[in-house]
């Protein structure tokens, strides 16, 4: 039986691998053959995966019994239109994938249920930025339909609020910008599986940015919020699940912590990037791929097997990143620890054309006591690329 995944990104892999451990061939979509997930697809496609025509085409073509998202935004309002066509499980109405997917209608759409989040505005035009009139500095500009930190930037006055503005906007697929409060506080990520409208289970971790403050490169768990703390998130989680009528599955959420308020920053029902599910099968093993890929399979979610959210041992991933543009030669490490796993991304001899987009290596850890800030600099620090 074929099942399509629209794409190949690091992202993808788990998914890809999971699916081929259940007897499944698998065929990979996208627009760029060099991608790393392709290689562990059974066959390879091109077919953008913002392409929905394409997208039904290629399904009907390999006869697929299901089709998943790439690890993409983008990607993941595509399938739901393409899945709609097709009638294949596991997606929400494309409608509410799009407003899901899109920062703009995300805002407005919890602001209708009441759901906690950030001052925003939302705009098409410099002309606009008048209307913020004496707003607190800083502020944070992002387009409304881009991920992984383009285009965001964190302006401290007017003239710098113009600037963000129109790269911002520039970078926008759609030319529409999100202004948000800057809000300071403690990051973290809760992804959930979702059955009938409620959390029926949920993973939180601490968020670390050591590369970039736009772009997560550490993880950690178990996270610092209190057992309070998650139930209000569910709660809220759920509450968005229930109002808006979203199908069982994965629902991802980044949420941060600022003066012991809980705001709600980003959703998803996409796989999260840079090999999330193997960071968090650390704790559950398969149960978290089984949650994700079920429903695109008509199949019923699995029951946990234990108690959720206990663990002895403390668990991270980190992602290496380059910090410039050039040939990747190879990694120094001087890092004295023992790790888990090292999963290699890019080759040696590749050419970074865009570091902030880049992961070269990502590494998972266990140890019996907690990780810190401090720990993700050293490893930095000491675990370094060449790049030529």
């Amino acid at each position: 039986m074929n099942v399509l995944v629209t794409g190949g990104s690091l992202g993808d892999v788990p998914v890809i691998q999971f699916l081929k451990l259940n007897g499944f061939r698998v065929v990979t979509s996208g627009n760029i053959p060099g991608d790393v997930g392709h290689q562990y697809a059974d066959e390879f496609i091109l077919c953008d995966y913002t392409d929905v025509i394409g997208l039904v085409k290629l399904c009907q073509k390999i006869r697929a019994v299901a089709i998943i998202s790439s690890s993409h935004d983008l990607a993941a309002i595509a399938a739901s239109k393409a899945a709609n066509v097709l009638g294949l499980p596991g997606y929400d109405d494309p409608q509410v994938s799009e407003m899901i997917h899109n920062k703009d209608q995300l805002r407005d759409a919890l602001h209708v249920c009441g759901i906690r989040q950030p001052p925003y505005w939302i705009m098409n035009s410099e002309r606009n930025l008048d209307s913020l009139g004496k707003t607190d500095y800083p502020l944070i500009v992002k387009p409304v339909d881009l991920t992984g930190g383009n285009g965001i930037s964190i302006c401290n006055n007017r003239d710098a609020l113009a600037r963000a503005f129109l790269r911002a906007q520039e970078t926008s697929p759609s030319g529409k910008v999100i202004i948000e409060k800057l809000l300071h506080g403690s990051h973290h990520g809760v992804t959930s599986i979702i059955e009938n409208g409620e959390v029926l289970w949920s993973f939180c971790d601490n968020e670390f940015f050591i590369y970039d403050r736009f772009r997560v490169s550490a993880t950690t768990f178990p996270s610092s919020l209190t057992t309070e703390q998650i139930s209000s998130i569910e709660e809220t989680l759920s509450k968005f699940a229930t109002s808006y009528r979203l199908v069982d599955g994965l629902l991802h959420a980044q949420i941060i912590v600022s003066e012991k308020d809980i705001f709600l920053l980003e959703i998803c029902r996409r796989t999260p990037g840079d090999l999330y599910p193997f960071f968090v099968g650390m704790v559950f093993k398969d149960y978290y791929l089984e949650s994700i890929v079920s429903p695109y399979l008509g199949r019923k979610l699995p029951t946990p097997e234990r108690q959720l959210g206990v663990s002895m041992n403390y668990y991270a991933r980190f992602m290496l990143m380059p910090n410039r543009r050039g040939v990747f030669e190879g990694v120094n490490n001087r890092f004295r620890s023992n790790f888990v796993s090292v999963f290699p991304v890019i080759r040696e001899k590749t050419f970074i054309e865009n570091p902030r987009k880049s992961t070269l290596e990502v590494y998972f850890l266990e140890q019996a006591s907690p990780f810190s800030e401090t720990f993700f600099t050293h490893m930095r620090e000491s675990i370094t690329p060449r790049i030529a």
